[in-house]
């Protein structure tokens, strides 16, 4: 059994619990990977596992490269796109402690910041983020801010599989819950209610990893990355139900009008 599956028994059956979810549409995509961080000074066995993290890639700690969407229902990207101009201008951080964490490795979580017209300020630690990055893409640059964020995941599926020698790969899909807000890079703009663009503030992550033994030159860390073959990590937005249209309301009331008038005349 591949080093890397007592996490993934772990995390679902112990830390996270999944819910049901609504209908989404499609939010973006990431390309990177995750890692899988071990405890210091213990062998790189699933009992030793400290957390779990998003990353640019194996030996770069910037967040994972993140693009949203450039298709309907997004427009492409330009300066009329709510958030994105340029192509792999954003990138996805996060960071989830396993149960095996010791307590004593050090954890540290992404800072979410706030482009304040100046210079980017601190605005807190989070779980996750999905920000704005300096340079031309999260692995040569610094977050500048931190659009979307929040501090809830839940892990709901995290499968294993072995598929040859040195070879290992995982499929995942995780909810990503926010603090239900878009924080602007422009401060004037200052934070608007996902609410109001008919978003919940959850947002569904799936995707399908690949572990290359070979290719492993970070002592304690496991790097799964996205490949072409199985494609880049998917986000999907969850929408708020749409309340009951006027057109249902007059049919309803309708259909109870006939059913009185008909038990009246009978």
């Amino acid at each position: 059994m591949k080093k890397g599956t007592w996490f993934v028994c772990i995390a679902v059956a112990a830390l996270f619990a999944g819910t049901a979810s609504g209908a989404t549409m499609p939010f973006g995509t990431a390309t990177g990977g995750l890692g899988v961080y071990y405890n210091l000074g213990t062998p790189e066995a699933p009992a030793n596992q400290a957390y779990l993290r998003s990353q640019f890639s194996q030996t770069n700690l910037g967040g994972a490269t993140y693009n949203f969407p450039n298709t309907a229902p997004w427009p492409p990207y330009s300066a009329a796109h709510p958030f994105q101009v340029h192509q792999d201008q954003f990138g996805f951080d996060m960071t989830v402690p396993a149960p095996t964490w010791d307590g004593v490795t050090p954890i540290v979580p992404f800072v979410a910041v706030d482009w304040n017209g100046i210079a980017p300020v601190p605005a807190g630690p989070v779980a996750w983020a999905i920000s704005g990055y300096s340079g031309t893409n999260p692995g040569n640059g610094v977050p500048v801010n931190s659009v979307i964020r929040g501090n809830g995941i839940n892990i709901t599926s995290f499968v294993l599989a072995n598929p040859g020698t040195g070879v290992w790969t995982v499929d995942f899909s995780a909810e990503l819950i926010s603090d239900g807000l878009f924080h602007w890079y422009t401060p004037a703009f200052g934070s608007t209610p996902m609410s109001g663009w008919g978003l919940t503030g959850k947002f569904l992550v799936s995707g399908k990893l690949t572990y290359l033994q070979s290719n492993d030159v970070s002592s304690g860390m496991d790097f799964y990355e996205t490949t072409l073959t199985d494609g880049p990590i998917l986000f999907e937005a969850e929408l708020i139900p749409e309340p009951l249209t006027m057109l249902g309301m007059f049919l309803g009331l309708g259909s109870v009008g006939a059913y009185i008038r008909k038990r009246r005349m009978s």
